[in-house]
């Protein structure tokens, strides 16, 4: 016995070294990092918009308001990715707080080790990105630490009596959910439903005080950000035209992605093989552990649950390749971690759940909003639900956390595996995708030249290969446009819109991809081509493609008639094509 209670104190032991390790190398890595690399398609376009407010570009985030207020009027491209993870860390720090507090006026008392590990697995969670390690401010890395923020008020809300705090978490959160609105409209229409459901149905504390402290905190956050009422009918109107126009998000693009994981196992037969015999074993496993339940002591119960865990890592190994090989890869793993914890509880559970009762438990309504968290920030987006979801899994971690903990099993040895796996897992896919193969990057290790034609990327470092492309093509352009006239992009993959340090702007990076058609026929419906007769950016992608060629001709754009081809440049970097087109008119 002895010898059993020693080992399991030295798991526990070494998992929280690990643990806290783990956690030191993570923000240690984004800090070292953030001088790295700079990918010129998505970070060309939040490093604009951070520093060139136009309320007419078509989407439904107007972040870079949100930006320039964070980085103090100097969103360079460094001080977005530090002030990132000054902001993430102190929303997340918050929102451990909360829970703690809340657990305490739920009459759950934690010792100092399990608060250690339920403080790691949710800090370590956080920082699960889908791409590349120093990470920008954008409007997914707003709705994390937004949502943070505004959930842990809300869990504070349920322990607070006075008045006058409940006056001012009202107000800090009417604040925040206009900040959301901001960075993106659905999750702050998302946050202030919450907000009142919680209210209503489960707080029930001062609610027509909250309601006039919600309604204050819109308008300081109105005053604060926004000031001028031109902008804000302006926002309105872009997200009524985004939405209900434009079409931003197809309703069908999610079932069309879950369509994408299918073929990708039909792609991979030995990996999908492999995936379906060891999910065999693991039904196998739990069916004989479910027959049996009731006739197996604690002790043999543990170590099925054990047997359990060890065979649902072993099912995320083949998923466990970083992000930069395929990003639904980590977001299946992290599934696959989430209901390993949920079936470890529920082996212990001997009583059932109503359905009549379980709505009117608010701890079962806290785990239920937080798992379904990530779903929800997703929506209202064109992202990939597997990569918009991994920065916000987080929430999911924190419900299952939450239900381990309420479950008063014996769960500190569980807590103890749990930490050491999730936290190599998400080392390993931060190193495997956010180091070694970023998002639309080349290794960070190999980023020795500095970017120094924009102000903006001062103390940037790139790789020799994307160095001189950038510099190519920023005096191509400077070359053939030197009145500084608008000119207009197709290239997705590079987001040249930052390349001209800011001066020949196009309304917004436009996409290549075809479902984006009516998106780009909007824009430039809404550009004065034939006054301004921009310089014209083509990859051979764009030139090739009928539909786009019948787009360009509905706006007089006959490419080699009225439209001549001036130039032409091969990107050493990832042999793409790009063509210089001028008007001849």
């Amino acid at each position: 016995m002895n010898r059993k209670l020693s080992f399991q104190q030295l798991l526990i032991q070494s998992s929280l070294a690990f643990g806290f390790m783990s956690l030191i190398i993570i923000i240690g890595c984004i800090i070292h990092y953030s001088n790295r690399g700079f990918e010129l398609s998505d970070e060309a376009y939040y490093l604009y918009l951070s520093n060139y407010y136009k309320p007419t570009s078509y989407n439904v985030s107007a972040f870079g308001l949100l930006n320039q207020l964070a980085c103090f009027g100097n969103a360079t491209l460094i001080n977005l990715r530090l002030v990132k993870l000054i902001y993430q860390i102190i929303a997340v720090l918050f929102f451990v707080w909360s829970l703690m507090r809340y657990f305490n006026f739920k009459g759950i008392a934690l010792d100092t080790k399990q608060k250690a590990f339920v403080f790691i697995i949710i800090v370590v969670t956080s920082f699960g990105h889908y791409d590349y390690l120093p990470m920008t401010l954008s409007y997914n890395s707003w709705s994390l630490i937004l949502m943070l923020m505004c959930f842990a008020l809300i869990l504070v809300e349920f322990t607070i009596t006075s008045k006058s705090i409940a006056i001012l978490t009202s107000l800090v959160v009417g604040f925040l959910c206009f900040t959301l609105f901001l960075a993106k409209l659905p999750n702050g229409i998302i946050a202030m439903g919450l907000y009142g459901m919680f209210n209503l149905f489960y707080i029930k504390k001062n609610t027509i005080l909250k309601i006039g402290g919600f309604i204050l905190g819109v308008f300081v956050g109105y005053l604060v950000i926004l000031k001028s009422p031109e902008n804000l009918w302006a926002i309105l109107e872009n997200y009524r035209v985004t939405l209900f126009e434009v079409k931003h998000a197809d309703s069908s693009v999610y079932f069309k992605q879950i369509e994408k994981v299918l073929v990708f196992c039909g792609h991979h037969k030995w990996q999908t093989a492999l995936v379906v015999v060891i999910l065999f074993i693991v039904i196998w496993v739990s069916f004989k552990l479910l027959s049996s339940i009731k006739k197996n002591t604690t002790a043999k119960k543990q170590v099925y649950s054990y047997l359990l865990f060890v065979f649902g890592f072993m099912l995320c190994i083949p998923f466990c390749k970083g992000n930069g090989h395929k990003t639904f890869n980590d977001f299946i793993a992290v599934g696959l971690l989430l209901a390993n914890v949920f079936l470890f509880v529920y082996l212990y559970q001997s009583s059932s759940w109503k359905v009549s009762m379980f709505f009117k438990n608010d701890c079962n309504m806290v785990i239920m909003v937080l798992l379904l968290m990530p779903i929800l920030l997703m929506l209202g987006t064109n992202n990939a639900f597997y990569y918009s979801t991994s920065p916000t899994m987080v929430f999911a971690f924190s419900g299952a956390l939450i239900y381990l903990v309420i479950s008063k099993t014996n769960y500190t040895f569980y807590l103890s595996l749990f930490n050491m796996v999730s936290c190599l897992f998400l080392v390993s896919i931060l190193y495997f995708g956010g180091i070694k193969k970023p998002y639309k990057q080349s290794n960070l290790n190999d980023k020795h030249y500095p970017l120094s034609f924009n102000p903006l990327l001062k103390g940037v470092y790139e790789s020799r290969d994307v160095f001189e492309d950038a510099t190519s093509v920023n005096y191509i352009i400077n070359a053939f446009n030197k009145e500084h006239q608008p000119f207009f992009t197709f290239f997705n993959f590079y987001g040249l819109t930052i390349i001209n340090d800011n001066q020949t702007i196009p309304e917004m990076p436009l996409s290549t991809q075809e479902r984006m058609l009516e998106y780009n026929d909007y824009v430039l419906s809404k550009s004065d081509i034939k006054q301004s007769k921009p310089l014209l950016l083509l990859p051979d992608t764009v030139i090739n493609n009928i539909k786009f060629n019948a787009l360009f001709s509905k706006y007089h754009i006959n490419l080699n008639q009225n439209y001549k081809q001036v130039y032409h440049y091969q990107f050493i970097s990832n042999k793409e094509k790009i063509y210089f087109y001028k008007s001849m008119l």
